[in-house]
């Protein structure tokens, strides 16, 4: 029997009263103050006493040692410790007043779980992203589950946590945690998986223990997601798909297409010019349709889509107002004219002196192309006078010519009064207009007109006698019928016309 046991009358018949609880005044001290046991691991804790004890000893389901007496530390020894409701403490009777205290031991028994198992509410290789699934996280015979927290983790990052610290139970039990899970894209392929952790403080063991589940492997279900770029340019000639760059990912892969206001093309043809209008980008599986659009810029070569090759101007016309030549391209070319392998400016008046090849080249950064034209400036006839006087005399062939500078070249016509003696002559140089025997009534103005496409002009001629060419006529004739009367004298003198003929013989 102990001393002054708390349960029994002191055989002096006096009632010992016992110190439940650590009283601050109880002279013991336990080592360690608090054991963390695995079950069916030994235990040993030191209680030690302060003071001059008369007996003291462990008091428990299993491992009690008795009243000791004459000693100043006692030891709990346990060689397995199964008991869950183990409270271990340890008394000590005090020499003086007959008065008995003890310390309990704060005992924590804990076991690692059978096992820890994570399933879903639906099959994780069929989840749809932006659902709400349920993950249930099933921990087998824990204890104390007090100290227990679950860990949800994505991968190794932890996503999720929950404790049980209501939970006072100290035998094994079974305890399930769920979790709502709403997966994404992102977690296509990774592992989900749930931990059983006893946090037993700092006098449990380090790490805590921990029981991780297998883990369930994520295959995310989702609509397309399409990448393409807002604006593309490519060249024509080159191929849709490989020059511009849509992408689509989606679970299932999504099915995918081209399309051009709304019509279906085929994206491996070479694209041409003539494809203008909204592109659009299109990916589709069973979760959904996605589209983006896209516009599509398609450059080309710089092409001259109309040029003569000949073509008469006016002279004072510019190129670029009488000269239909124009080009396309994309990027726009750009163009200039050249004569003779020499840039000139398409807006300056051409004139009869620009004489050469003309060109039309039009450019772009895929490309030169040109176009020869031969051009022909007109322009309306000139004279070199616009009057000439002509002056002659009577009896002579006057002749009257006309001849202007003009391209085309001109034609003449004349304005003159009729007669008998005149006559008109054509040539490629001109008009010649011919007075035979000119006489009084031919004296006058004679007009000569040159006319081509472009216009008009017109040269006067003034016929006129010579002056004094009268007078001469009539000294001419005087010394004739002078000459005539001394011929008729001598023959006179000499007698016979015979004598004249030997004379005109003689000399």
């Amino acid at each position: 029997m102990r001393l002054c046991d708390p349960w029994i009358i002191c055989a002096l018949g006096l009632l010992c009263v016992p110190h439940l609880g650590a009283a601050p005044e109880c002279p013991l001290e336990i080592s360690p103050q608090r054991a963390v046991v695995r079950y069916g691991d030994p235990v040993t804790v030191n209680c030690t006493a302060t003071q001059t004890a008369r007996g003291m000893g462990w008091e428990a389901p299993v491992g009690s040692t008795g009243m000791r007496e004459d000693v100043q530390s006692v030891t709990w020894n346990v060689s397995s410790l199964t008991d869950w409701t183990a409270e271990p403490y340890c008394y000590i009777n005090v020499n003086t007043e007959l008065k008995q205290c003890r310390k309990n031991l704060n005992i924590s028994l804990y076991k690692s779980p059978d096992s820890v198992s994570l399933s879903s509410d639906s099959p994780v290789d069929q989840m749809v992203e932006g659902r709400q699934y349920q993950l249930q996280c099933a921990v087998q015979k824990i204890a104390p589950v007090q100290y227990l927290t679950v860990n949800w983790y994505r991968g190794q990052t932890q996503i999720h946590s929950k404790t049980f610290f209501t939970n006072t139970t100290r035998t094994p039990v079974n305890v399930s945690a769920t979790l709502l899970f709403t997966p994404d894209r992102a977690h296509s392929g990774q592992r989900l998986t749930c931990e059983a952790e006893l946090n037993l403080g700092p006098e449990g063991p380090q790490p805590p223990p921990a029981t991780r589940s297998k883990p369930l492997e994520v295959t995310v279900l989702y609509r397309p997601v399409v990448t393409c770029p807002p604006s593309a340019t490519v060249k024509e000639g080159q191929i849709l798909v490989s020059s511009v760059l849509c992408t689509a990912v989606g679970n299932p892969p999504p099915e995918t297409q081209w399309l051009i206001d709304g019509q279906e093309i085929e994206p491996d043809e070479p694209l041409s010019r003539r494809d203008i209008g909204q592109f659009t980008f299109e990916a589709e599986n069973k979760y959904g349709k996605v589209t983006q659009n896209v516009i599509i810029t398609v450059e080309y070569g710089p092409e001259i889509t109309r040029c003569p090759t000949s073509i008469a101007v006016k002279e004072g016309q510019s190129l670029k107002s009488s000269v239909p030549c124009t080009a396309v391209g994309n990027p726009p070319p750009e163009t200039q004219w050249l004569i003779e392998g020499q840039e000139i400016e398409p807006d300056d008046p051409l004139s009869r002196r620009d004489i050469g090849q003309f060109t039309f080249e039009a450019e772009n950064k895929y490309g030169k192309v040109t176009q020869n034209v031969n051009i022909t400036v007109e322009y309306q006839p000139e004279f070199l006078w616009s009057e000439e006087t002509i002056q002659t005399v009577p009896g002579n062939i006057t002749v009257l010519v006309c001849s202007a500078d003009g391209n085309p070249p001109p034609r003449y016509n004349w304005t003159y009064s009729t007669a008998d003696n005149v006559a008109l002559k054509y040539t490629d140089r001109g008009s010649t207009f011919t007075i035979n025997g000119t006489s009084t009534s031919n004296i006058g103005i004679y007009t000569c007109f040159a006319t081509n496409e472009v216009g008009e002009a017109q040269k006067t001629f003034k016929v006129e006698f010579t002056p004094g060419g009268n007078i001469g006529k009539k000294i001419g004739i005087i010394i004739g019928v002078v000459l005539v009367l001394l011929l008729i004298g001598v023959i006179y003198k000499f007698g016979n016309a015979s004598s004249l003929v030997n004379c005109r013989q003689f000399h």
